[in-house]
């Protein structure tokens, strides 16, 4: 399993987490998403996922694939997404690839770039 996160810092995060919500109900492309917890929203692309989730300051994602080709097509499509989605707040994805040894349960930790 290869992983990379992003924060992207927003005022916004609920908004988009239920913007994305809606735009995935009609699986475009076959990508599925659910929302089992309010603000979050886990989006299946097949051959991955990418986990979405709203904080206070900000937007939480990461990317979770097979290997490096496959995360790294996700987070390409996931992060050129929430950037033009949020071209007017001016939204940028920076990710950083999670290390291997990080677990399932440390999803959704936030990770900033330096």
């Amino acid at each position: 399993m290869v992983s990379f996160e992003a924060f992207v810092n927003t005022s916004r995060a609920d908004r988009y987490v239920e913007q994305f919500s809606r735009h995935f109900v009609h699986q475009p492309g076959g990508i599925t998403a659910r929302s089992d917890v309010q603000g979050q929203l886990l989006i299946n692309v097949g051959g991955g996922t990418c986990l979405m989730r709203a904080e206070p300051d900000g937007l939480a994602l990461r990317v979770d694939g097979p290997d490096a080709e496959a995360a790294s097509a996700i987070k390409g499509k996931v992060g050129e997404r929430v950037e033009q989605v949020g071209r007017r707040e001016g939204l940028l994805v920076r990710w950083r690839p999670v290390p291997e040894q990080s677990s399932a349960d440390d999803r959704g930790t936030r990770h900033e770039e330096p």
